[in-house]
């Protein structure tokens, strides 16, 4: 057995984004032996893989919260992180420890002999065995890109969860969504529940489904949920959930999540989703900090995204003077992304960020004028972007990508 070296969980990190010589290498070789070595292709006795190009740590959060509101004990692993590598990982309800985490990149590094891995590929590995050794009940495992060839897809599972399939990383699952649902139809097998969040997917998805004999379950035809009443498929039957109050998560993730569980017949009972809907929240999706003025913040970074976004906007009372502290990374579609949200914002701040693919504050207010938004103001920090978005404001919408959405989370302090 390989000596291994020791090393904190920043040291990990360092080292394992350089141990294969791509940051994407899409295939499911090389993880799929290594998860056999360690035996984590079964990490809890009911495994949910959730794919879609939005909605899925919404959907994935709230499927884990209504299975801990049924008494079980649960593994959630969902991605990007904001702050804290450990953040992708939660084991009923808890962040693992910097120690579990360097203890499971040690397993893997002895498991792997002369086999290289990518970061999202060690990444996939570490949730897997801290959920393996934990002996939980069940897990929900995120997708992270496309879903055919995701790391993740080496995982057995129970229910597969397809949420909206639209175009974002079309450089690596095409240009369109007839070409992405296919990749994303890659987590469907046959037999096994296939729960299709997205109310008009493409025939990709649902010819996939067919040809495998995915056990369908189609939003807007076998479930679906209003402001105030749900209805979903069990086993037995039809069942009504009424009584809901208002969700800070999308309806269409609350749906789709309460139809993957009642899938498995493991809902819990109707106060207990009851408070799942009021309670649950995610960072940086459509998070708001109470301030003078409040803060809005949403880590919406391509078109889709955007456009659900514009709709919650207007859900807002009165015609509020909206400001905008915006920052997009690089490969995004920065017209898409602006199209649907800059009749709502009456100023927009850029601030500078650090990190990979973070475009320069004076280039994008440029390509941002020339797309028409009206002087959009380049600022040196991410208090700077703040503190001049809340003057005059009723409401600020800090949006566009993970690293813009953490940097003013922080400076919010």
């Amino acid at each position: 057995m390989p000596d291994v070296p020791v090393r904190d969980l920043e040291g990990w990190l360092d080292y394992v984004g350089g141990v294969h010589p791509k940051d994407w290498d899409l295939t499911l070789d090389r993880i799929a032996s290594v998860a056999a070595a360690l035996g984590v292709t079964r990490a809890a006795p009911l495994t949910f893989l959730v794919a879609g190009t939005n909605g899925k740590g919404s959907t994935c959060t709230y499927i884990d919260a209504l299975l801990r509101a049924s008494g079980l004990r649960t593994g959630l692993t969902t991605s990007p992180h904001l702050h804290r590598f450990n953040e992708r990982y939660m084991i009923d309800g808890r962040e693992p420890s910097d120690d579990a985490i360097v203890a499971a990149f040690e397993a893997c590094e002895r498991a792997r002999g002369s086999t290289t891995l990518t970061l999202f590929e060690y990444g996939a590995l570490v949730a897997l065995l801290l959920f393996r050794d934990a002996n939980l009940d069940a897990c929900v495992l995120e997708i992270g890109l496309g879903g055919r060839f995701d790391a993740f897809n080496v995982a057995e599972r129970d229910v597969a969860v397809i949420t909206r399939v639209a175009l974002d990383h079309t450089e690596w699952l095409g240009d369109d969504r007839e070409t992405i649902g296919l990749e994303k139809a890659g987590i469907l097998r046959s037999g096994i529940p296939a729960i299709i969040g997205d109310p008009e997917p493409p025939p990709s998805v649902l010819d996939e489904a067919s040809r495998l004999g995915a056990s369908l379950y189609r939003a807007g035809e076998d479930f679906e949920c209003g402001a105030a009443r749900a209805l979903v498929r069990g086993s037995e039957g039809a069942i009504e959930v009424s009584g809901l109050p208002e969700r800070r998560l999308p309806d269409a993730s609350f749906a789709s999540a309460l139809q993957a569980v009642a899938a498995t017949d493991r809902l819990p009972d109707m106060a207990a989703i009851q408070s799942v809907a009021r309670d649950v929240s995610m960072p940086g999706r459509f998070e708001r900090r109470a301030a003078a003025p409040d803060v809005i913040l949403d880590v919406a970074h391509n078109p889709d995204a955007a456009r659900l976004l514009a709709e919650r906007l207007r859900g807002e009372p009165g015609t509020p003077t909206i400001h905008a502290v915006f920052s997009c990374l690089e490969d995004k579609d920065l017209e898409g992304v602006l199209e649907p949200l800059a009749p709502l914002i009456d100023a927009w701040f850029v601030p500078q960020l650090t990190g990979a693919r973070v475009r320069a504050p004076e280039t994008l207010a440029k390509d941002m004028a020339e797309l028409g938004v009206a002087a959009p103001t380049a600022c040196d920090s991410p208090h700077e972007a703040l503190a001049s978005a809340r003057c005059g404001a009723d409401l600020v919408l800090a949006f566009g990508s993970f690293p813009l959405v953490a940097a003013v989370r922080d400076a919010i302090g």
